[in-house]
């Protein structure tokens, strides 16, 4: 029942199809598929029925149900393809989905031929929009061969032949030749169809691998005849385009640009068409390119460099573009050009992309060369390898791969190539004339450059280049003039106005040789303008700058060079440098020649200005190792030795300074700066001298500097400070006394008429001055307007007057120094000479109104205060004085006549720090006033020290303040006295010193040289009778008893009690007993000895003793009654009962001695020697008293170590005493071991050791042992026998006993 209501269902609905009832067949196919959904009719109707009523997607869909359903039947595929020729595919999907049903619907049309065309050509349109060219093309030529192909379907073969790049070059002819030969065509279709195949056929010819001869020229018979007919821009770019393929490749670097006629004549047409077109802007680039390379074969260069930018979307015009900027020396343009079209070589023929390539890295190459800077240089090389790799001999790369070997030194390696390429080609080439010149020029063979120059204009008389090459080697010949060279760099000019290197080199000559130096700029400018990133012309132009003292016109031009100086750093920093230098920007320029120096380490120049700039910024111990290096690069450069020598002369090291200018004038004896400096020197190791008081060493070296700056003046007498410095020479030596200065110097300096040009007089200090005096002169006469040289002059007379006391001289210095003042009367120091002046023509008020002036002008002024206070000081203003010499102190604390004011004002008002305050002047530095005050204050000091300082009895020995005042004191007189020999008071004090330190023999002379000062007079001078009296003590004390007792006669009616006393320790050394005793007896009962009186007996005692002991034993108990009693008598009283075998005498003695020394223990310090003796009387008279023993070596074991050791051997004498009492202890030991050191010949400090050794505990004993037995080494081993002999008798036994007990 079903089947057969579907196909009632079937026939229905195809009644409705025949009716056009498209809803009804709907319905009727909705209605079978209810009953079978799988009916392929019921597709079919339905699919049909949807496309008629506009439903595309269901009508495709139910067509691809029906082929679903059954694939082999022709009704589902026929009514797909139908529904895609209603509606067109556009999308890649439905297209495919055609050509398969368009395909599967081909194998239905076996023999209806035109339905079959018909799909051939709907295939052939699917497959090309499908990109399927090859499929496409097989059904075009399926289509064109049938019987029922039309015209149109030619004109699409053409079209769609046009519009892909496979070339199927017959069926596009065949096309041609259909559509010309039809009359159905229009003349204007023809035309464009025509176009079009021409444009394919080129489009072919570019796409093939190898150059096609015959199909070029085809093409070009196809353009000429098109053209024939009918005028066409893009058929003239295409005749263009096959002109500019055989020229550009064919470029040579080093020959003109040639174009055939036809070729400009098709580039002229070309750009007039599409000049005078619209709508033609695609085919500009090709115009431009035409018609810029018909230009440049014209040398019309700027109207071709206007089209630059047109071209620019060609490679063949990036390469021409290259070319025009090379021609304008724009080489950095040109390297980008040539860098963009080596990306775009793809666009150029396929044929011709190896040419390009090849021609656009040689152009590379040569830019690289011209350009010479160090980046370019470094890819010159890799550039030429790249080229040269097909062949060896390629004559442009083998000449640019010479020239890039010229360019890096390597001039071996460029003549070898010059060789290969002789070999190979023409030498008479004027390119080979050329390359033979720059080779032969690296050389420095400028005759046989010039000549192959010459040559190589003489083939190319118009070549700019040549023309600048030949002037660069008439430059470089020294033998030529460089007027000949100019002229040639002009001619180049002329030839060329682009080339910054002509207008460099003009510049040069500006410069250099005609010393315009505006013009040199104007060039130097041009140049710059020429080739902006020309870092030669920068550099040549800052120094044209600095040259004219535009140094910040030049410092900014370098500035722009240092971020790429390329191979000119070296010279950029070093310019640089100078110009920090000149600005005084030490550091900056340091860094810059340390740049210099890590490029190159062996640049001795570099090394110089970096030793200059250390100098300059005050690093002198960086300058020295800087002027070193350089002396190691030049071992006799004179300007480094001389900088060496200045470096120790800042440094102070004058006398290796000194030698160093003797190295200098050994190599240059008339080498000023090496005379004026080891004068200089001399200068400073004399007034060094001066300070230390070396008064002779200072005259000679003031002679040694005279004698140099002399001859310095006569080889430059207009040298200002050379006669200032020997006018310094000579005031320098003021201070020494006039007596005892005697110089010599040159006679010259004497005697300006003297012929002896090296001879020697010795002259006396007032024609020293005299020659200051001249010297001052004569740099006021070469610098009128320099002040200080008018100051200079004035002081010089100022010393003449204080010389000679005549007033005229310091009126004189009062107007010279008034005169400076007028020149510059801001001078603070003026103003102190004015008032030093003044204050020796006593004109008081001006004296102060100029240190005050001084001081107003600059406050912190030391001296002007000091001179204030000085003044003040004089006229009994202490309380001014005080306050000018503290502002002195407070502006400089180490100025010393302030401090000496302050102390001359303490001692007026006898303030108690008045020898603090000399003392501290004279530690800072010496002064003579501060010498004699100090020396003054430490003898007054010693008259009045506690005894309590007193180490030994004989007070020589002072505690170490009181010693090293003594030394000071000394030291400061000692050097006042032999610069001035007029002071008599200073040779008094320094032979109290002198006496004070056992110097006997030098206080002697000191005081004797006082009294030769004081000679004439009045004895009653009490500083006569002072000197009188301390030379009569010392000449007692050396044994001249004659002299003695005739001076201390002299002053018995004048002399004091002290005075006395003296006189009867003299008389006693006399051997003049009597007259001693007599003397201390007198002294005794006068009422001075009140507390000394015991003393006094003592020594009346000890004069009588030899002549009446009675009467000596007399005085030592009246010694021993008074109080308080001498502990010296008392040693002696027991010294005299021992003589007597007195016991009781000398009991009692020794118990008072105890006694003294129980209740005042710094009494034991006075016993020294005389312990001895009192320990032997002990030991005689008290024998079996143990306590006695025991008392006295308690008292010995607080003696300090060197007293007490010389003590012990003698206590071990007592056998039965308490060793433990000796308090033996390391320090003991210690002290004893160095005494024994110290004076190896003395048994008894070696007796004192072993003692110790012996009573000590074992620690000890371990630690010095092997002291002990290296000591008894040495003595055993000493040469003198009878040392020998001596010491081992007395002390081996107790040795040998006391190392048996180890």
């Amino acid at each position: 029942m079903a089947f057969k209501d579907v196909k009632a269902g079937l026939k229905a609905a195809k009644d409705a199809v025949s009716k056009d009832e498209y809803s009804d067949v709907l319905r009727t196919c909705e209605a079978i598929f209810k009953m079978d959904d799988s009916c392929y009719m019921a597709c079919i109707f339905t699919g049909l029925a949807y496309l008629k009523l506009g439903n595309t997607a269901s009508s495709k869909q139910y067509y691809k149900r029906a082929i679903e359903l059954q694939p082999e039947e022709k009704l589902g595929w026929k009514g797909l393809a139908d529904f895609y020729d209603k509606q067109k595919p556009t999308v890649a999907q439905d297209m495919v989905d055609a050509v398969v049903a368009y395909k599967k619907l081909l194998q239905y049309l076996d023999t209806d031929l035109e339905k079959k065309y018909l799909t051939w050509t709907k295939l052939a349109s699917l497959e090309g929009k499908l990109g399927n060219i090859k499929k496409a093309l097989e059904y075009y030529h399926l289509s064109v061969e049938s019987q029922h192909a039309s015209i149109d379907l030619w004109v699409e073969v053409i079209s769609y032949l046009c519009s892909i790049p496979e070339e199927d070059l017959e069926l596009m002819s065949k096309a041609v030749v259909v559509i010309m030969d039809s009359p159905s065509i229009g003349i204007e279709t023809k035309a464009i169809l025509r176009e079009c195949s021409i444009l394919k056929l080129h489009r072919v010819y570019k796409a093939r691998l190898v150059r096609d001869q015959a199909l070029e020229s085809k093409i070009r018979k196809e353009c000429q005849d098109y053209l024939a007919d009918s005028l066409s821009c893009s058929v003239m770019s295409v005749l263009a385009s096959l002109s500019i393929d055989n020229i550009i490749p064919n470029f040579k670097l080093f020959e003109d640009i040639m174009v055939p006629e036809d070729a400009c004549e098709y580039f002229m047409k070309l750009h007039s068409a599409i000049t005078g077109s619209a709508g033609w802007s695609d085919l500009d680039s090709v115009a431009s390119l035409g018609q810029m390379l018909v230009w440049m074969a014209n040398g019309n260069w700027k109207e071709a460099k206007e089209f630059v930018q047109r071209v620019l979307s060609l490679c063949e015009g990036r390469l021409a573009a290259a070319c025009v900027h090379i021609h304008f020396h724009d080489h950095s343009s040109a390297l980008l050009h040539l860098q963009e079209g080596r990306g775009m070589i793809k666009t150029a023929p396929t044929f011709l992309r190896d040419a390009y390539d090849r021609q656009f890295q040689l152009y590379q190459t040569a830019c690289n060369i011209d350009m010479r800077s160090h980046r370019s240089i470094a890819m010159i090389l890799p550039l030429l390898s790249k080229v040269m790799a097909g062949s060896n001999m390629d004559k442009e790369a083998s000449i640019l791969l010479a020239r890039a070997y010229v360019l890096l030194g390597r001039l071996h390696e460029a003549q070898a190539v010059l060789d290969r390429i002789l070999d190979a080609f023409d030498s008479e080439n004027h390119v080979i004339w050329a390359l033979k010149g720059e080779i032969l020029h690296g050389r420095k063979e400028y005759t046989a450059s010039l000549e192959c120059w010459n040559l190589a204009l003489k083939m190319k008389p118009k070549c700019s280049k040549y023309h600048l090459q030949k002037g660069i080697v008439l430059w470089d010949m020294p033998s030529r003039d460089k007027l000949e060279a100019y002229g040639t760099f002009l001619e180049a000019a002329k030839l060329d106005p682009h080339d910054a290197t002509v207008f460099l080199y003009i510049g040069h000559y500006q410069r250099l040789a005609a010393n315009d130096l505006v013009r040199a700029v104007k060039c130097y400018e041009k140049a710059l303008g020429l080739n902006p990133n020309s870092a030669e012309t920068l550099l040549q132009l800052g120094d044209a700058f600095f040259a004219t003292g535009d140094i910040d016109t030049a410092y900014s031009v370098h500035s722009k060079l240092v971020a790429d100086p390329g191979p000119f750093a070296k010279q950029l920093y070093m310019k640089i440098g100078l110009y920090h230098r000149k600005k005084g920007d030490n550091t900056a320029a340091i860094q810059c020649f340390q740049n210099i120096l890590e490029m190159d380490p062996q640049d001795r120049h570099c090394w110089e200005c970096l030793g200059e700039a250390y100098l300059s910024r005050g690093s002198l111990n960086s300058a020295l190792e800087a002027f070193t290096e350089v002396l190691k690069l030049e071992l006799q450069s004179l300007n480094t030795l001389h900088q060496i020598a200045n470096i120790k002369r800042i440094q102070g090291l004058f006398f290796g300074a000194v030698s160093d200018y003797t190295t200098v004038l050994e190599l240059d004896s008339s080498y000023i700066p090496a005379l004026k400096g080891r004068g200089e020197s001399n200068l400073a190791i004399a007034v060094s001298a001066l300070k230390e008081g070396f008064n002779g060493r200072a005259v000679d070296h003031v002679s040694l500097a005279l004698r140099d700056l002399t001859k310095a003046a006569q080889l430059r007498p207009q040298f200002v400070c050379i006669w200032k410095l020997i006018g310094d020479c000579c005031t320098c030596l003021y201070d020494l006394d006039e007596e005892h200065l005697s110089i010599t110097v040159p006679a010259i300096l004497v005697d300006a008429t003297s012929t002896a040009q090296y001879d020697c007089i010795t002259i006396q200090k007032l024609d020293v001055f005299l020659i200051a005096k001249r010297a001052y002169g004569r740099a006021v006469q070469l610098s009128p307007g320099v002040s200080l040289h008018w100051h200079d002059l004035a002081i010089s007379h100022y010393y003449l007057g204080k010389l000679t006391g005549n007033m005229e001289y310091f009126q004189t210095a009062l107007q010279l120094m008034q005169k400076a003042l007028t020149i510059m009367g801001s001078n603070y120091l003026h103003w102190i000479g004015l008032g030093v002046i003044a204050k020796a023509l006593s004109n008081f008020p001006l004296t102060q109104h100029a240190f005050i002036k001084s001081i107003q002008l600059e406050s912190n002024n030391p001296v002007a205060w000091s001179n204030l206070g000085a003044l003040y000081l004089e006229h009994g203003r202490a309380e001014l004085a005080h306050e000018a010499f503290k502002y002195a102190q407070s502006f400089d604390p180490t100025y010393v006549p302030a401090w000496i004011g302050q102390a001359m004002i303490a001692e007026s008002i006898g303030h108690n720090e008045t020898m603090d305050l000399f003392r501290h002047a004279t530690e800072l530095a010496y002064h003579p006033q501060g010498a004699i005050g100090y020396g003054y204050w430490v003898c007054h000091s010693l008259q009045t020290i506690d005894r309590k300082l007193v180490l030994e009895c004989d007070g020589t020995t002072l505690n170490v303040t009181a010693q090293r005042g003594v030394l000071q004191a000394r030291d400061g007189l000692d050097k006042c006295v032999r610069s001035c020999h007029r002071e008599p008071c200073a040779y008094n004090y320094l032979g109290l010193l002198y006496e004070q330190e056992g110097l006997l023999k030098s206080s002697m002379m000191a005081f004797l040289s006082a009294l030769e000062l004081l000679r004439g007079q009045p004895e009653t001078d009490h500083r006569m009778a002072a000197v009188k009296f301390n030379c009569a003590r010392v000449q007692s004390a050396l044994g001249r008893h004659l002299e003695a007792e005739t001076l201390y006669y002299s002053l018995v009616s004048t002399a004091d009690f002290i005075g006395k006393l003296d006189m009867a320790l003299a008389l006693f050394r006399a051997s003049k007993l009597q007259d001693s005793v007599q003397m201390y007896q007198l002294l005794s009962e006068s009422q001075d000895a009140t507390t000394n009186r015991s003393s006094l007996f003592t020594g009346a005692a000890m004069a009588s003793y030899l002549g009446d002991q009675g009467l000596c034993k007399e005085l030592l108990f009246n010694a021993f009654k008074t109080s308080p009693p001498s502990l010296h008598g008392l040693v002696a009283l027991a010294a005299l009962g021992t003589i007597n075998n007195d016991q009781a005498l000398v009991q009692a003695t020794a118990v008072e001695i105890l006694r003294i020394i129980e209740w005042d223990s710094n009494a034991a310090t006075l016993l020294h020697s005389s312990c001895m003796l009192a320990l032997k009387c002990v030991h005689f008279s008290l024998q079996d008293s143990s306590l006695a023993k025991e008392s006295i070596a308690s008292v010995i074991s607080h003696l300090p170590p060197p007293m007490m050791h010389p003590l012990f051997p003698q206590v071990n004498m007592f056998s039965s005493m308490k060793l433990d009492t000796l308090c033996v202890c390391s320090s003991n030991m210690a002290e004893a071991q160095k005494m024994v050191h110290m004076y190896p010949a003395n048994p008894c400090y070696l007796s004192t050791l072993v003692f110790l050794l012996k009573n000590s505990n074992c620690e000890l004993k371990e630690k010095y042992k092997t002291a002990v037995l290296l000591h008894v080494t040495t003595i055993l081993s000493t040469d003198n026998c009878d040392v020998k002999h001596h010491i081992l008798q007395r002390t081996l036994p107790k040795l040998k006993h006391t190392v048996s007990l180890m």
